[in-house]
């Protein structure tokens, strides 16, 4: 019995040696937490560390000279800086009124979901550049994000293990440093890709909401466009989604590639639409043919994207698609629904695949995903 007992006490000594670890740890380096296939953190202001200077880049300033040169990583300084062509649209000021609103402790939580390719992502980053530095956490998750990998790149590791509670214990700090730092203003923490990972999605979400003061914001970003909502302690996300950016960012960004032409501007947009991932491949098959848009070279790429998107999909999940774009096109005032014996989970594939959509005003309703996947189809059923 005595050694059953000295047993747990020197288990109990052994998380006690832990935690004050993790605790001093995080008081140390300022609480900079950094990686996760992207993750960024902007340090407290009033902290003797600052990794943003007035032009936004990153300082190798004492005493976290090895985290800032993981930041060296990041899409601060790799992708703002060396590749400054970005066109902002409609997303940045939604990110960046959501931000503010957080920043002020006026806003708990709040989601915004889209299909992958519409510049989510780079709006999110691009918003966060612009604000003034205050406290955040910025974690982008992958399907195989674990809590250990998370628990890594936070220092918080010992002994080959890991915890969500040690996660917790080390967020906890971050929120209360912040607010002990900045006077009336709450950190924020940030998960992009979040439906990559439910599970730690959800960890996230239910920490914020145990934190009944809510001095702390929490804003999901889902690349997904079929989102039924993530079902977590004290209800729903709050979610909107987003959608193609506007006709207006099209003609911004081919303006920025010194495309003012209406009728080439108009042209290029019928092949891309306003996406940015495709609105990409213009600048390319602009530059490969010396300053002159090759149409065919952009409407081919677009073409074979749509394709082996297409031809990735499960047989069920293709020939449902094949049929209802056939209907789509030949009947296109008609009111065209998914086959009533599919399940849940086929009606989830379908939706997800980025072809189809439901309808806006009717959900039962199917629509194509956008105009370029119109102008796809059309090519092959009329």
């Amino acid at each position: 019995m005595s050694t059953v007992r000295a047993d747990n006490q020197q288990v109990i000594k052994q998380e006690e040696r832990q935690k004050e670890k993790f605790i001093k740890q995080y008081k140390e380096v300022g609480i900079v937490v950094v990686g996760v296939v992207s993750l960024i953190v902007a340090v407290l202001n009033g902290l003797n560390s600052n990794i943003y200077s007035r032009e936004k880049k990153v300082e190798t300033v004492s005493p976290i000279v090895d985290n800032v040169a993981r930041l060296n990583q990041s899409f601060y300084s790799s992708q703002i800086q060396s590749n400054p062509f970005i066109v902002t649209n409609e997303f940045s000021d939604l990110f960046t009124n959501t931000l503010k609103s957080m920043q002020r402790c006026e806003l708990s939580m709040r989601g915004f979901y889209g299909e992958s390719g519409i510049g989510k992502t780079t709006m999110l980053k691009e918003s966060l550049r612009l604000l003034e530095p205050f406290p955040y956490l910025l974690v982008s998750l992958s399907k195989t994000t674990t809590i250990k990998e998370l628990a890594k790149l936070m220092n918080l590791v010992v002994d080959d293990e890991a915890r969500w509670s040690d996660i917790q214990l080390a967020i906890n700090q971050f929120i209360a440093l912040a607010h002990q730092n900045q006077k009336g203003q709450c950190p924020i923490l940030i998960i992009d890709n979040a439906n990559r990972n439910r599970k730690i999605t959800e960890q996230f979400i239910d920490m914020v909401r145990e934190n009944t003061e809510r001095q702390v914001g929490l804003l999901i970003v889902i690349s997904d466009g079929y989102y039924t909502g993530l079902d977590t302690a004290g209800g729903r996300l709050w979610t909107t989604e987003l959608l193609e950016p506007s006709h207006e960012f099209g003609v911004k960004y081919l303006n920025k590639l010194n495309l003012t032409n209406n009728d080439t501007i108009t042209r290029v947009l019928d092949i891309t639409g306003t996406k940015a991932v495709y609105l990409g491949y213009a600048r390319y098959c602009l530059k490969s043919n010396g300053g002159r848009m090759d149409f065919r070279c952009l409407e081919t790429i677009i073409d074979q994207l749509i394709t082996r998107t297409i031809a990735l999909l499960p047989n069920k999940i293709r020939e449902i698609i094949m049929t209802k774009a056939a209907e789509l096109i030949k009947d296109p005032n008609g009111n065209h629904t998914l086959p009533q014996y599919i399940t849940e989970e086929t009606e989830k594939m379908i939706y997800r695949s980025n072809i189809l959509r439901q309808g806006s005003a009717f959900k039962s309703v199917v629509i194509f995903q956008n105009k370029t996947v119109k102008r796809y189809f059309e090519k092959i059923f009329k």
